[in-house]
């Protein structure tokens, strides 16, 4: 993927570059080693013309490229977290290393649904700014723009085993018969291929706001898109059935992308509103200024701005111990959400609300009451019952919300009889012995990158005192 542009002078660094410079020996790129290093270190290698007046990085829960020692840069420190939808601990990983560098801003590109953790976590300086990593120029998407567009379903992308949803979802329009074309092309192609098409077909990773939602957009095309929850901010930027068609399953899919093929009139003014939103929203010098004075003097777009119930509302009382047990759980419902079409959550009334409200930022997941004899993939509950509900239930997996290290080895065997291994202790986390558990699912779901079992634990690093430049 190509880098957004920034300013007119932009080093790019990272493990995919090499060292190059221009004809009047200025710096175009630097190359760093993969995973952790030393940002200032490499930009030591700067002649001093050249010293940044902007630090922007982008992180992901790949963490192969992770920028360290960021307080040695005197200038505004920017950092775009890419996607937490996905890999081993995404969430808990990401919150370790912001608590571990003292960024002015953090921006969220791709998972908004995710702020409320962040900002939970001490980190008050949290922005929202989607289609920041576009990065084709006004030119570009211009000429990608055809009149006469061929009547096909248009996807580019990965098809494979990080999108097993996206998979189900492509086989079942091959499956009917539509005229469903993918390439594997480069992205600087992606724009000529969506211009050319009346419709763009899009599947978020795990209910985030990808880029591809923008590729579409601006090339004039139908965006057709799963339904993702009002959290992820979708909603608040694009109006169904003007600006996008949305989707809620594969019945829904097969009978919208019919309906978008065979109205092209129709279809084709749903495009024209979402590349008139694109124009006056995102485009180019839009796009730049917007993220200059969002970098320097922290100001939001309007149609990028937070509530002020969203900037005021902390989770579980901004309760930091139990933020983190949380997230830790609520990754392994987000990987198995991102395996299943639906993932069952059972929530006893004991546990605090704000869990089903992070259980809600997914947008199939079932959320419902704890009760005997329904079958789930979760259990959320208390001390007092999780003896009793291990052995009535038909749960997967139990989280003990307020399970306390004093009393976790008086509870352990009661567990334990009913049929379950502990796969964490802090979280008290519960797994249904291998063949009790509900068959393929699970399976699947283990043999992903990032398992919905493995459970990153807390350090030390990760304590509101270490963030005080964030806040």
């Amino acid at each position: 993927m190509a880098p957004p542009i920034f300013g007119d002078e932009q080093i790019n660094c990272g493990p995919d570059w090499k060292d190059e410079k221009d004809e009047n020996a200025r710096y175009l790129s630097l190359a760093t080693p993969v995973g952790s290093y030393d940002l200032a270190l490499v930009a030591s290698r700067l002649p001093p013309e050249q010293a940044p007046d902007l630090v922007v990085c982008l992180i992901d829960a790949s963490r192969r490229s992770m920028p360290r020692n960021l307080a040695a840069f005197k200038c505004p420190r920017v950092v775009l977290v890419g996607d937490t939808g996905h890999m081993q601990s995404p969430l808990m990983g990401m919150l370790q290393y912001l608590s571990s560098e003292p960024y002015h801003r953090i921006v969220l590109p791709y998972d908004r649904h995710h702020a409320s953790i962040f900002r939970t976590a001490v980190f008050k300086r949290i922005h929202w700014f989607p289609g920041i990593t576009f990065p084709h120029s006004d030119a570009a998407v211009r000429n990608a723009r055809k009149k006469r567009r061929e009547q096909i379903l248009a996807f580019t992308g990965q098809v494979g085993k990080y999108h097993p949803r996206r998979c189900r979802l492509v086989e079942a329009l091959k499956e009917s018969g539509l005229p469903l074309v993918i390439r594997q092309i480069q992205q600087s192609q992606a724009l000529q291929f969506y211009g050319e098409s009346l419709v763009g077909f899009n599947a978020s990773l795990n209910g985030g706001v990808n880029l591809r939602v923008f590729e579409i957009l601006s090339t004039g095309g139908a965006l057709l898109t799963d339904r993702i929850t009002p959290a992820a901010g979708l909603d608040q930027i694009l109006r169904e059935g003007t600006d996008r068609i949305s989707y809620t399953g594969t019945e829904d899919l097969l009978e919208k992308a019919e309906y978008l093929l065979t109205h092209p009139t129709r279809t084709s003014e749903i495009g024209l509103a979402g590349a008139s939103w694109f124009d006056r929203t995102m485009n180019e010098s839009r796009r730049r200024t917007a993220f200059h004075q969002l970098a320097f003097d922290g100001k939001d777009l309007p149609e990028f701005e937070f509530s002020e119930g969203e900037k005021s509302s902390l989770l579980f009382g901004g309760s930091l111990p139990r933020l983190v047990q949380s997230v830790a759980v609520y990754e392994g419902i987000q990987e198995l959400h991102r395996v299943k079409e639906t993932v069952r959550v059972a929530i006893d009334p004991s546990v605090p609300e704000d869990f089903s409200t992070l259980c809600q930022t997914l947008p199939r997941a079932e959320i419902r009451n704890a009760a005997a004899s329904e079958r789930t993939d979760y259990l959320a509950t208390c001390s007092d019952r999780v003896a009793e509900q291990s052995r009535t239930m038909y749960a997967d997996r139990i989280w003990c919300w307020d399970a306390e290290p004093a009393r976790f080895e008086a509870l352990l065997p009661k567990v334990v009889s009913a049929g379950y291994v502990c796969r964490s202790q802090v979280p008290a986390l519960f797994e249904k012995m291998p063949s009790l558990a509900s068959g393929g699912d699970r399976s699947e779901a283990q043999r992903s990158t990032g398992s919905s079992l493995e459970i990153l634990s807390p350090s030390p690093a990760l304590q509101p005192k270490e963030s005080a430049a964030l806040t």
